[in-house]
């Protein structure tokens, strides 16, 4: 049996980032094109993110077991997530 309290806590950065994409394209779907609502929305849709991936992907980056190259892929997709994001 899974126990889901320990899964969770352990995986909730990756849940979070699971929920924010669904309900991104939820709102891609259900809101209409153009509106001020929509032009909102994305904007803070996109604000947010770019500090949200550098801690994402410095935490990859420190992962056990990777080799030096990654490590440094890692390093630079999570510089990328600061400057563009």
């Amino acid at each position: 049996m899974i126990r889901v309290r320990p899964l969770l806590r352990r995986h909730a950065l990756d849940v979070a980032a699971g929920a924010y994409a669904l309900a991104f394209f939820l709102q891609l779907l259900l809101v209409a094109p153009g509106s001020t609502a929509a032009v909102r929305i994305s904007e803070l849709a996109f604000f947010v993110p770019g500090p949200v991936l550098a801690w994402l992907y410095q935490r990859n980056a420190r992962l056990p077991g990777i080799d030096r190259r990654t490590r440094q892929a890692w390093l630079l997709l999570a510089g990328a997530a600061l400057v563009c994001g």
